[in-house]
């Protein structure tokens, strides 16, 4: 997942910050922080996502004659 942001980072995060307004900085680790959040909340939904499909499936599964 590809964010508008991301053409900001280089090898020294400082250098980037450094160079902006302080509401533009304050934005990108905003920015950051939930990108971050994100990418820890995909692999939780894919999972529970398979629990659930798992789970649908053996329910069909008894009502077969």
């Amino acid at each position: 997942m590809l964010f508008a942001f991301e053409w900001l980072k280089k090898k020294d995060d400082t250098a980037a910050v450094g160079s902006m307004k302080p509401e533009m900085a304050k934005q990108l680790k905003a920015f950051e922080k939930e990108n971050t959040r994100l990418k820890k909340m995909a692999p939780e939904q894919a999972l529970e996502m398979q629990i659930l499909k798992g789970a649908g499936e053996e329910n069909w599964q008894d009502l077969s004659p």
